[in-house]
C-alpha cells in the first residue's frame, strides 16, 4: 500500500533532491550505487539517518540480487553506471568497483510503496520501472529516459497506467 509520507530517490548522487524532500517532510528511501557518493551521504544527512528520516540503501539496482561491476567516471560522478560506456562518455576514464545489486520490487517490499518515486540510475531506470506493480504502484514517477531506449520505457509507464 502506498506511503502518502515516503519518498524513493534512486540515484541519490550528492543528495539535492533528498534534501528537498526531507525539508518538504517526507521520509525518503535514497538508493545509492557510487561508495563515494554514500560516504558523502552518510556525512551529508548524519543526523537525518540517525532520526530514522532517511534510509540510505549502498545497493545497485539490477535484474537480480548479487554483485556487480559498477564504472565510477571520477571526472563526472554523475555517469557512474553499471554500464562501462556510459561512465566513460566522452573519453572520460572509468575503473569498476564491486557493488551489492537488488532488484527494485525487493526495495519496495522491504521498504514500502513511496507516494513520489524519483528515477535516475544512469542506465537501469527500466529496471526500477519494471519493479513496480501497478496494482500498488507510486502516486507520482519521475524517470531519466534515455532517447534511444524511450519507446521501451514509455511502454512501462503504460503498463503502470
Amino acid at each position: 500500500i502506498m506511503d502518502p509520507r515516503l519518498v524513493s530517490d534512486g540515484g541519490v548522487h550528492r543528495g539535492d533532491d533528498t534534501a528537498y524532500y526531507l525539508h518538504k517532510g517526507f521520509r525518503v528511501v535514497g538508493v545509492e550505487a557510487n561508495p563515494a557518493m554514500a560516504d558523502h551521504l552518510r556525512n551529508r544527512f548524519k543526523s537525518e539517518i540517525a532520526a530514522g528520516a532517511l534510509q540510505l540503501l549502498e545497493v545497485g539496482v539490477a535484474e537480480v540480487e548479487g554483485e556487480l561491476d559498477f564504472w565510477i567516471c571520477d571526472a563526472v560522478t554523475e555517469w557512474s553506471s553499471f554500464m562501462e560506456q556510459k561512465a566513460s562518455m566522452g573519453g572520460k576514464t572509468s575503473r569498476p568497483v564491486k557493488v551489492r545489486t537488488v532488484p527494485f520490487a525487493r526495495i519496495l517490499g522491504q521498504h514500502g510503496v513511496p507516494y513520489y518515486c524519483k528515477i535516475d540510475i544512469e542506465g537501469n531506470d527500466h529496471l526500477c520501472l519494471g519493479g513496480i506493480d501497478a496494482a500498488d504502484k507510486p502516486q507520482y514517477i519521475s524517470v531519466e529516459m534515455a532517447l534511444g531506449k524511450g519507446d521501451r520505457d514509455l511502454s512501462l509507464l503504460r503498463a503502470l497506467g
